[in-house]
C-alpha cells in the first residue's frame, strides 16, 4: 500500500439554480490536455445548509495518453453566511476526523486512457481521518458565491 497525500484545488464553476438544486460545469480545452470540472447538488430552503453536493475532476491528456478523475460526494454541509459588498458567501471551512460526518464518499483514479475510458493503475483506498501528521490532516473547504 502506497500512501499519497493529495489536495484538489478546484476552480470557481458557475452553477445554475432550479429551486433549492444547482450544478454546473467548466470546461478547459487546451494543447494536449482537456479538464472538465461538474458540480451538482441541494441546499435546504433556508440555505445554511448544502444537503448534497457532488464535484468531479476529468484530466485527459492527448500527450501522454494518462487520465485523472476525482469525485467527491459531501452530505449536510453546514453553511455560514458572510456579507460582502453586495454578496452573501456561503463558507464551510473544517479538518480532522469530524468530515467524516460530511463526506459521503471520495472516488479517485490515475490511470491510461484506452477507448476514451481511464484504465485505472492507482485508485483511491481511504483516508486516515485521525492523521496529526503535519500537512496530512483532512482538510475541506467549501465555498459558495462570486
Amino acid at each position: 500500500m502506497v500512501s499519497i497525500v493529495s489536495e484538489f484545488a478546484i476552480p470557481k464553476v458557475p452553477i445554475t439554480w432550479a429551486g433549492s438544486s444547482f450544478s454546473g460545469n467548466l470546461e478547459e480545452a487546451g494543447p494536449g490536455e482537456d479538464v472538465l470540472d461538474e458540480v451538482y447538488g441541494s441546499a435546504s430552503d433556508s440555505g445554511d445548509t448544502i444537503l448534497s453536493l457532488v464535484f468531479s475532476k476529468r484530466i485527459t491528456s492527448t500527450v501522454t495518453g494518462k487520465g485523472t478523475f476525482f469525485r467527491i460526494t459531501l452530505k449536510n454541509i453546514p453553511i455560514t453566511k458572510v456579507s460582502g459588498s453586495s454578496v452573501i458567501v456561503g463558507i464551510f471551512d473544517g479538518s480532522g476526523p469530524s468530515l467524516q460526518n460530511y463526506i459521503a464518499k471520495i472516488e479517485s483514479i490515475d490511470g491510461y486512457i484506452s477507448n476514451g475510458q481511464i484504465v485505472p493503475v492507482t485508485t483511491y483506498v481511504s483516508t486516515d481521518w485521525s492523521s496529526t501528521n503535519p500537512g496530512q490532516v483532512p482538510v475541506l473547504q467549501v465555498t459558495f458565491g462570486n
